[in-house]
């Protein structure tokens, strides 16, 4: 099955708050208008605290989860993404939602 390509890969469980990564949220993303799906798709998959980005139909533009140590981590987690980088779509406004449970 891995070389039908049926079977894209394999994943590891850890346990983030071992690593001091405590805090799971979700921020929304608004895009100037005319930006591309593309450029929403890169906006922010760089970031090592991105643990999955989505872009959206509808509002908002895009959605990115986000794994951080603590609140002043997420601040300048959401900081950085409201600055973009050189080049980047702009966005215009972040919305931002702190997991407070989590049922697996």
């Amino acid at each position: 099955m891995e070389n039908a390509g049926v079977i894209r890969g394999y994943t590891v469980s850890l346990d983030v708050q071992q690593l001091g990564e405590q805090i799971d949220a979700f921020i929304e993303l608004r895009f100037a208008p005319g930006t591309q799906v593309a450029e929403v798709d890169n906006a922010v998959i760089e970031l090592p605290e991105v643990i999955a980005s989505y872009t959206l139909a509808g509002d908002p533009d895009a959605l990115a989860h986000v794994r951080v140590r603590d609140l002043e981590h997420l601040k300048s987690v959401v900081d950085r993404i409201r600055r973009g980088r050189r080049g980047g779509p702009k966005v215009l406004t972040t919305r931002t939602v702190i997991v407070l449970g989590r049922n697996d």
